[in-house]
């Protein structure tokens, strides 16, 4: 939270997209660190999104009644429910890549013993 505060008061004279861009390569980083491999409960992950949501909101100078859902899907961006799913949806298919390497490399030892 101190970085989310440091940007924004420093922030004047930057651009929405620019302090939104900084935003996200620092706070929502630290926020989504190691996501993949945690199991988080529901309220966690709804908290997580109130979080990012109102770090949106000062960005944009929404107020804490208005929903920001419209600027994050306009912006092409997905909500942090949705990032933890792809997030995790990532780690489970590079686990699968992994270990399907491991297995025909075994295979190609396998192979390599045998015909010694």
């Amino acid at each position: 939270m101190l970085l989310v505060m440091r940007f924004f008061s420093h922030g004047e004279g930057i651009s929405e997209t620019t302090l939104l861009k900084l935003q996200e390569a620092y706070s929502l980083s630290a926020l989504m660190y190691a996501s993949a491999a945690l199991t988080l409960h529901s309220k966690q992950i709804s908290e997580l999104n109130a979080c990012w949501n109102n770090v949106i909101r000062k960005i944009f100078g929404y107020q804490r009644w208005e929903s920001v859902k419209g600027v994050i899907y306009g912006l092409g961006r997905l909500n942090v429910a949705f990032e933890f799913l792809v997030r995790r949806v990532k780690f489970y298919k590079r686990m699968y890549l992994v270990s399907w390497q491991c297995v025909v490399q075994a295979l190609e030892y396998i192979d390599t013993v045998k015909t010694k």
